[in-house]
């Protein structure tokens, strides 16, 4: 095997294979030798006899790789990259070309070529340069897979801590208010009230969901409340939604203090730590706290009298997760930002103290 080819792996070879190649040769002899060649370990080869249909097929066809000789009629094989440069900045292009063309070469570097073959074209060399570019299309492929994994995790974490969470509490006041309907039903009607109110903020919280998960260029800018504010809000809704009063405070700069990007993410942290309060350790008050220590570190502190976790004592983030125990979700959330985390807990009520950093 050709040493360049065996610098890459089956994994890349087996990618090629799927992937549709534009070949754009004018010459009819080159073109059907090569025509054959690249048919070996492609997946679909389309094949154009100059710049004009090269291009006419790009746009009919959208091939993953394209392959040109430079000097032809009507369109020259850079002109036409050009051209498909301004419809598609990232797709990889392979240039055959005479050592001689330097004018040529300079100008197919400042298109952005990503290989050039020289002639006479050595079909191993030519191979190994479709290798390298199907290698550079599976390694975006993975990152874009990734990102799309972990905005599925940070998807399921918001809906789990916001969604899901509310119509928890939906469904306690409707069925208060069931229970109520024929003894009091103004006061019945005051839970159904709440109800609407949370499916209400739900909606609202919906579109925001929906309106982050669409392309970056058709999303609209986001119109973020102030951190403050947003919590104020929050602790009002714990009274309304949870009957828990929550106290809330926090440092006087804190919108100034913290990015805007993590913002959303206290508030979420904060979000599910009092519903765990609420919903799970039948507190009868809260008290949480957001302090920032110098320009590094935002501390998030979630006191309660409720009757704790099922665990007693002091367990720091790795410790719970070793354990299995602990509110998952807020973990999870808190190891992804790269902050800490410690639980005290016991049975007059449960302190959760969050570090997280505040580096962009």
């Amino acid at each position: 095997m050709n040493k360049k080819i065996s610098e890459f792996s089956v994994l890349d070879q087996e990618y090629l294979k799927g992937l549709t190649v534009l070949y754009v040769e004018d010459d009819e002899m080159t073109r059907n030798l090569f025509t054959r060649y690249l048919s070996r370990f492609t997946g679909k080869l389309i094949i154009a006899r100059d710049g004009v249909e090269g291009l006419a097929s790009f746009r009919d066809h959208r091939p993953h790789i394209i392959v040109t000789d430079v000097m032809m009629p009507h369109l020259d094989g850079l002109s036409m990259l050009d051209e498909i440069r301004r419809i598609d900045g990232k797709v990889p292009f392979i240039v055959l070309t005479a050592l001689d063309e330097n004018d040529c070469l300079i100008k197919a570097i400042n298109i952005g070529i990503d290989s050039f073959v020289s002639k006479p074209i050595n079909k191993l060399d030519l191979h190994a340069c479709l290798l390298k570019s199907a290698h550079r299309l599976l390694a975006e492929e993975m990152l874009l897979q990734v990102a799309a994994s972990e905005e599925r995790i940070k998807l399921a974490r918001d809906l789990h801590d916001g969604l899901l969470q509310s119509l928890t509490a939906a469904a306690l006041q409707l069925e208060m208010a069931s229970r109520l309907i024929d003894t009091d039903s103004q006061e019945a009607q005051q839970h159904l009230c709440e109800t609407q109110d949370i499916i209400i903020a739900e909606q609202r919280a919906l579109r925001s969901h929906i309106q982050h998960l669409k392309p970056v260029l058709v999303r609209r800018p986001e119109m973020l409340h102030e951190l403050s504010a947003s919590l104020d809000e929050l602790a009002a809704r714990m009274g309304r939604h949870w009957s828990l009063p929550v106290e809330m405070e926090y440092d006087d700069n804190l919108d100034h203090g913290i990015p805007r990007i993590l913002c959303r993410e206290i508030y979420y942290l904060v979000h599910e730590a009092l519903i765990n309060v609420a919903h799970h350790a039948r507190a009868s008050s809260a008290r949480a706290e957001l302090r920032l220590d110098g320009n590094a570190t935002v501390k998030i502190s979630v006191r309660d009298n409720g009757r704790g976790f099922p665990f007693c004592g002091s367990y720091e983030l790795q410790d719970l997760q070793t354990m299995s125990a602990g509110p998952f979700t807020l973990m999870e959330r808190t190891a992804h930002l790269g902050g800490s985390l410690v639980i005290h807990s016991g049975a007059a009520g449960s302190h959760l103290e969050i570090s997280l950093p505040l580096a962009e």
